[in-house]
């Protein structure tokens, strides 16, 4: 008799430890696992992939748009007059770009006939960007980074051709592609492409610029030289428009420096504003 019930007490134990395991197991696995804590100190989120060279692109084809506008206006003697007709061409491109691209827009608030302004009796319009060496330090930028916006940017304020420039400013991308963390690398390369847009624009098209202006250019050009900063180049033997590739070169890096400071780049608006400072450098050097 006393095999007869030691079965079902066994039996009994074995489901009630099988059940007590399954319930076990089923609140390890829908539990909330905890979180991993980071000791290290606070880095910038990563940024969605961007496609840095569409900077350049936008660059050349609103420097081209705000040119036909300008051929299309007369003679409108004064600088100021010219740049509230080129402002209003960049406006109205950026708009055409932004639906067609499905940019947020933001940049819109940045392309105001502020800059048109006149200084003088003359209607002389005064520099768009500061053309002194942007401060990478207080935007986060790595040493690396630095130093490679850094020779980008004396390269394009240098004497050399403008063949020699682009050259120059691939190589410096490719570096920056092997080496630089994902952000900076696009930091770099939209500089390049900048940088490669505005050479190869004006040494193709200064000419035309040039022809709609009732002012010697070769005059223009000596009184703009006389504001470079020490070390640019200044004289259209070597090329016409040194200073002009230096202010979109500036304008579109200390916009792209400030707005990664606060948080992702403003690539719209650092494009707004390569290409206004293109354009008023132009006004102000061919005109």
């Amino acid at each position: 008799m006393r095999t007869k019930w030691k079965f079902p007490v066994y039996f009994s134990g074995l489901v009630l430890a099988i059940t007590v395991t399954a319930v076990s197991c089923s609140r390890e696995s829908t539990a909330p696992q905890p979180q991993s804590v980071s000791s290290g100190a606070p880095q910038k989120a990563p940024e969605a992939q961007v496609n840095p060279s569409w900077a350049g692109q936008y660059h050349t084809d609103a420097l081209a748009y705000a040119y036909s506008k300008l051929s299309k206006t007369g003679n409108v003697g004064t600088q100021s007059a010219r740049c509230r007709v080129a402002i209003a061409a960049v406006k109205e491109f950026n708009k055409s770009y932004r639906k067609a691209n499905g940019t947020t827009g933001v940049a819109d608030a940045f392309i105001t006939a502020d800059v048109c302004n006149p200084v003088n009796a003359a209607g002389d319009i005064r520099a768009f960007a500061d053309e002194t060496t942007p401060s990478y330090s207080k935007a986060g930028i790595s040493p690396q980074a630095t130093a490679l916006l850094e020779q980008l940017r004396r390269a394009v304020g240098s004497h050399a051709t403008p063949a020699s420039i682009v050259s120059t400013a691939n190589a410096i991308q490719s570096v920056a592609a092997a080496t630089l963390i994902p952000t900076e690398a696009a930091i770099v390369a939209g500089a390049a492409s900048l940088a490669i847009s505005s050479e190869e624009y004006w040494s193709a098209n200064a000419h035309n610029w040039r022809g709609l202006s009732p002012v010697s250019g070769g005059l223009r050009t000596q009184l703009y030289a006389n504001e470079l900063p020490t070390g640019l180049r200044t004289s259209t033997a070597d090329d016409c428009c040194g200073g002009i590739a230096a202010a979109d070169f500036a304008g579109f890096l200390q916009s792209v420096l400030y707005s990664w400071w606060f948080g992702p780049v403003g690539w719209e608006e650092a494009a707004v504003r390569g290409a206004i400072a293109s354009v008023v450098a132009a006004l102000r050097w061919l005109f």
